[in-house]
């Protein structure tokens, strides 16, 4: 159980972009989801919250009071039911306008980015999730993590580019790195160096499952120098001081091993 505003507070009021009511019936269809079933009863609903948890980039203070309960219903449910709600969190938490998050729901929304972290790793992990969600899927398990290099998220919704374009919170520079977008298959830049292995993220976190995968493929000529830099990452826990290269080569190697053929051999019923 993570904090959460009850369903009964008059604090809902207060609140912008959703009404408890909407929370509610979503959060039964989400329940009343079985194994056998699909996402979309719930996902039309979801669709309906989340326009008003997110509008045209903007960023409801409502959405800190309505994700908590969301994610722990969407954690529970099968893994390969939840992917699209993933990566819809991932756009809300990497939004540009996003306001501060309320003193009151602060805890509960920080407990909720863990678990959803733990919940979308192993959304991604799953096979059958669809390859056109993969890098947007690895991307939202990053924001989680609360790395900066996640807002790469938006510009994969801008068919015009071909490129990605890295600022550094910390010293404010720009990294473009052209032509990301073009090839699936050959690696998408010049592997970085090694992170530093002193930067390593305290606590429990889910990378662990993620390094032991890319450790395991072998994708050919080229790749070896990312998936070493890829495990660095995940082994460290995506940690927030990683430079944005050496954890765009973690998606890069996540959503290129996803596409191999032993992955869903190893990962399959009965495996």
């Amino acid at each position: 159980m993570i904090p959460k505003l009850t369903l009964t507070s008059p604090r809902w009021r207060d609140l912008d972009g959703v009404a408890v009511e909407e929370v509610k019936v979503l959060l039964e269809e989400m329940a009343s989801t079985t194994a056998s079933d699909t996402n979309e009863a719930w996902s039309k609903t979801w669709s309906f919250v989340a326009d008003g948890l997110i509008h045209q980039g903007t960023v409801s203070n409502g959405a800190y009071a309505a994700l908590p309960h969301l994610v722990e219903a969407a954690a529970a449910l099968p893994p390969g039911q939840s992917a699209d709600f993933w990566v819809d969190m991932g756009l809300i938490v990497t939004a540009e306008d996003r306001p501060p998050v309320p003193a009151d729901l602060e805890a509960g929304f920080i407990a909720a980015l863990r678990l959803a972290e733990r919940a979308a790793a192993r959304s991604f992990l799953t096979p059958g999730t669809p390859a056109t969600l993969c890098a947007s899927l690895a991307l939202s398990c990053v924001a989680f993590a609360g790395h900066h290099a996640a807002a790469t998220l938006w510009q994969f919704f801008d068919s015009r580019e071909s490129h990605v374009m890295l600022l550094c919170p910390g010293c404010g520079i720009d990294t473009e790195i052209p032509e990301f977008f073009v090839d699936p298959v050959r690696p998408p830049f010049e592997a970085p160096r090694l992170p530093d292995p002193a930067q390593v993220r305290e606590g429990e976190h889910p990378w662990g499952e993620v390094a032991a995968v890319l450790h395991e493929e072998a994708l050919g000529e080229g790749w070896e120098p990312f998936l070493r830099v890829a495990r660095a990452v995940a082994v460290a826990g995506v940690p927030a001081q990683t430079p944005g290269q050496a954890v765009l080569s973690l998606v890069a190697g996540m959503v290129a091993a996803k596409g191999t053929p032993t992955w869903a051999g190893r990962n399959g019923p009965g495996n």
